[in-house]
């Protein structure tokens, strides 16, 4: 494990209590929330966020890949695996590189991917279940948070940026999909409308030449009366 030291501890605008943690892989997608001091990322069982790694891909020695710090409410990558190729933005890792929001880890030429998303308040999340898909607890829990305390700035970020992930997942041929139908079914609702309003005008017009119809044979009946009489 490659360990970053000299630790410039710089304290930022806003301190961060916890990380959501998107890791993407080509078969494999899942999200975790931490909120220890130290966070380790690797295929061990004990890692706070599990990951898998291909087969091609050299195996960590502890089963760690990443380590990282929370220091002075900012979380820092504080070591990597030297036999793996991890790289922050497409670029190579800084000593004590602080992680911004939206921030992508690179692991390994083929992945996976891991997407940061400092949060900036613990009270609006539960702690993620490992091995889970995206935690849906926390994401109700932030509501409740948002619609009842005044940490509603947070819980609009949290969900901001999980729905920006849940967006992304999806496949362009679903999303285009999705967009016929919605087209189909805006296109099928104004036909519909139409049909009936010009179905509505035509019932109007047979009405109104019956009702005139009956006047008339009234008009002839009362003639016929007429001259009988």
């Amino acid at each position: 494990m490659k360990n970053f030291r000299n630790i410039t501890q710089v304290r930022q605008p806003r301190e961060s209590n916890g990380l959501v943690i998107h890791v993407s892989s080509l078969n494999d997608r899942s999200t975790e929330v931490v909120m220890g001091e130290h966070v380790r990322i690797g295929t061990a069982e004990d890692c706070d966020v599990k990951i898998r790694l291909p087969q091609a891909a050299a195996s960590p020695g502890n089963g760690t890949v990443i380590e990282m710090t929370r220091i002075e409410g900012t979380y820092r990558i504080t070591g990597t695996d030297p036999a793996i190729d991890v790289k922050l933005n497409g670029r190579e890792i800084k000593p004590n590189k602080s992680i911004s929001d939206g921030d992508e880890i690179w692991i390994g030429p083929s992945g996976p991917s891991i997407h940061f998303f400092p949060i900036t308040s613990n009270a609006a999340l539960v702690p993620g279940r490992r091995g889970g898909a995206p935690v849906a607890p926390f994401i109700e829990q932030a509501a409740m948070e948002a619609s009842a305390t005044a940490r509603r700035d947070d819980a609009k970020i949290f969900l901001r940026e999980f729905t920006r992930e849940l967006v992304r997942e999806i496949n362009p041929s679903t999303k285009i999909i999705l967009f016929a139908i919605i087209i189909f079914a805006v296109v099928g609702a104004l036909y519909i409308g139409f049909a009936q309003f010009n179905e509505a005008r035509r019932s109007r017009r047979i009405i109104a030449e019956q009702q005139e119809r009956l006047i008339a044979q009234q008009k002839q009946l009362a003639e016929a009366n007429d001259k009988l009489g």
